[in-house]
């Protein structure tokens, strides 16, 4: 936690601010599609007053495409799931905005904006907004 709000007890003592980072690095670029990926973002529970137990984050992903992907695939057979190549696959990032909004003990609701820059790597596909929603249950 890098940032902790004062006074807090019960449910509001581990309200404050959280970053997070992850990297995975898998080098052999011959059968990774992704042998560099990276993640990183902030958390905060109990950004808006009287929501003690919700969670607003942002977070930022970045892949990076084997080169090996440059080279055209063989057409897809009946039962292959590989499709053509049209371009040359670079990079692909994510930029994604969350509020879980805690609505019982049991229950929450998370709104989730992502903006997706060069899906696929290639450029061929313009960037996308990308909205969406998870509901959770805890029995």
């Amino acid at each position: 936690m890098i940032y902790k709000e004062k006074g807090g007890t019960g449910l509001k003592a581990d309200q404050g601010l959280n970053p997070f980072v992850s990297l995975l690095f898998a080098p052999d670029s011959e059968i990774n599609t992704f042998p560099f990926f990276l993640n990183g973002g902030l958390v905060y529970k109990g950004l808006i007053p009287g929501r003690d137990t919700d969670y607003a984050g942002f977070a930022v992903v970045y892949g990076k495409y084997s080169n090996k992907l440059d080279k055209p695939v063989p057409e897809p057979t009946e039962f292959s799931l590989v499709s053509e190549i049209t371009g040359s696959e670079d990079f692909e990032m994510v930029l994604e905005w969350m509020y879980k909004i805690q609505l019982t003990q049991w229950l929450n609701i998370q709104p989730d904006i992502q903006y997706v820059i060069k899906p696929g790597g290639t450029g061929d596909i313009p960037n996308a907004l990308v909205l969406g929603f998870q509901l959770g249950v805890s029995l």
